[in-house]
């Protein structure tokens, strides 16, 4: 009662005003300790709303003040708390105070949201790392590398895990996606089975699904030899049913039907768009989750779910798919994986087998076509590889072993990677790093830009923003594009900058059957066909076009075909 009482003579002698905005100070201190921490709805309702409700009820009922004047103290209050937060965040006693970034990139995360909304984040993160130097805050409390020695402490070394942008990876059920488990022993346990599915027996078992599946393209489009080809939808309808069948043990007729049966593709896209965007300041995330999910996650989440429990009630597949390994089929012990596990992997499987392969696809269809040198060297070594037409599917080991077929398709995954941004870790608590010879503080987020370090002179030169694929190859003297003979110390290929998969304990489980997908689609479609770019498109608008939403968002890449002959 004593400790009452000097609390209301305490409010007796201070002005309203006063309360108002120390509350506000002390609420950003009780804020500022969780930062770095997702935290549930109620907490920003409680030190938004619930406080200054009761500090105004409690003056109220002390000074008598009037409705308006509560008012204008709710507004006093939450510009206090806005100003504390701005005015730390910019201040020199930041941690962070001393890396450069914009301004408006150190008060908020919400600049970067909008940058990624905009679809262009990757360009524009690179355009502040040509303003501000290779490490750039491009959040409050994140940092930007554009260093490749930054790549083995923040991915490989295994002791930042995932950041706060995988919040949202989590579908209607509750159930965390592989892709956004951040705790290292707990993401080994669910990543196991997907170990099993993607190791080299079983890669060399999914052959015969991938020559069958690239072959129905190839005869699709051979049928549509007279009309311009939007070679971008086709790479999509393969990715889709490929994962189909190799993830679920089903099509979706994509192929078949030529187009994209239950606009399942495009509703992924704006799924990813709406996630992409909202992963970025991850405290709205549990506010998202409270109002009604929009129509593309209800319809994906369905998808996904629907595919995935008409496996798990099926006798078991005829054929070793992904579920063959994640429900344990081949063993009589049960699955490491709960059934709600197994059916959040499914939008998992999806999205980076099927958007992926087909956005790499799409991307080399690209960069080959405004290349023709590069192509017809290509068409050289697969038609000496494969004299038969036709045949180019039937051994699909010996693609691995095509030198300029690999280089090729390492420089399409150089200049645009399937995640063209930079993967978020953070430094966990109690620690702090040393990241490429700068000072990290604990508690800080941090990333390699793809997008930057994949054209950065300092690990690919000569012409690092050009489609080169000799710098791949191990020769004595390289042939510029413009006709110019550099020899061999001219030429700087860092393969330890390169990580379109990501690196580390958590990089791409499917890497190495994607490499597999793009060989045999790559090979198909340049021994059966001369491509060559539509009238109608205007291939500066291509790379324009493309958004980056986590994977890239791809427009239309139209083309004309011509049947090879012998």
């Amino acid at each position: 009662m004593a400790l009452l009482q000097l609390a209301q003579d305490a409010f007796r002698r201070s002005h309203p005003a006063s309360v108002m905005g120390w509350a506000a100070v002390a609420c950003y201190a009780l804020y500022h300790k969780y930062l770095n921490k997702p935290v549930h709805p109620l907490y920003h309702f409680c030190l938004l709303l619930v406080v200054p409700a009761a500090l105004l009820a409690l003056l109220q009922a002390i000074h008598r003040i009037s409705v308006a004047q509560e008012c204008g103290y709710a507004l006093f209050y939450w510009l206090v708390m806005a100003s504390a937060t701005v005015v730390y965040r910019i201040s020199p006693f930041h941690p962070l105070a001393n890396y450069p970034g914009p301004l408006a990139a150190k008060i908020s995360k919400l600049y970067l949201a909008y940058l990624t909304a905009k679809g262009r984040a990757h360009e524009d993160v690179r355009a502040l790392h040509s303003k501000y130097g290779d490490v750039v805050r491009i959040g409050p409390n994140e940092l930007s590398f554009n260093r490749s020695d930054a790549i083995q402490t923040i991915y490989a070394d295994k002791t930042m895990p995932k950041g706060p942008y995988y919040v949202a990876r989590t579908n209607l059920a509750g159930v965390v996606q592989l892709d956004g488990v951040r705790d290292f022993k707990e993401h080994a346990r669910r990543r196991r089975p997907w170990n099993k599915a993607m190791n080299s027996a079983a890669i060399k078992s999914y052959e015969p699904i991938v020559s069958s599946t690239a072959s129905q393209p190839l005869g699709e489009l051979s049928r549509r030899i007279h009309n311009d080809v939007n070679i971008s939808d086709w790479m999509s309808f393969y990715g889709f049913d490929f994962m189909g069948r190799m993830v679920f043990g089903r099509e979706w007729g994509m192929l078949k039907e030529g187009r994209d049966v239950n606009d399942y593709w495009h509703t992924m896209d704006k799924c990813l768009t709406i996630v992409s965007w909202s992963s970025q300041i991850p405290w709205s995330v549990p506010i998202i989750r409270l109002m009604k999910p929009p129509p593309e996650v209800l319809k994906m989440q369905k998808i996904s779910d629907d595919s995935a429990t008409a496996r798990l009630t099926s006798e078991g597949s005829r054929v070793k798919d992904l579920y063959y390994y994640l429900l344990n089929e081949d063993d009589s012990s049960k699955s490491e994986l709960t059934r709600d596990e197994c059916i959040s992997e499914g939008v998992v499987a999806i999205v980076a087998g099927s958007d992926t392969a087909a956005t790499a696809l799409t991307h080399l269809c690209y960069y080959l076509l405004t290349h023709p040198d590069s192509l017809k060297k290509l068409r050289q070594e697969i038609e000496e590889a494969y004299p038969t037409l036709g045949s180019e599917l039937d051994d699909l080991s010996r693609q691995a072993e095509m030198p300029y077929l690999n280089a090729c398709i390492n420089e399409t995954l150089r200049l645009l990677p399937p995640v063209l941004t930079g993967l978020q870790r953070s430094v966990t608590a109690g620690s702090g790093a040393i990241i490429a010879g700068y000072f990290v503080p604990e508690g800080v987020d941090v990333s390699v830009h793809h997008y930057s370090v994949h054209r950065n002179s300092q690990d690919f030169s000569p012409i690092p923003d050009t489609f080169w694929p000799d710098r791949w190859l191990d020769q004595d003297a390289y042939v510029l594009p413009n006709g110019d003979v550099i020899g061999k110390g001219e030429v700087r290929t860092n393969r330890g900058a390169f990580m379109p998969f990501s690196v580390g304990p958590q990089q791409c489980a499917g890497k190495n059957l994607a490499m597999v997908e793009l060989r045999a689609v790559a090979c198909g479609l340049f021994r059966r066909f001369d491509l060559s770019l539509s009238e109608r498109m205007n291939i500066c608008d291509y790379e324009k076009g493309l958004r980056d939403a986590y994977t890239t968002v791809r427009g239309p890449l139209y083309v004309k075909l011509k049947p090879r002959k012998e």
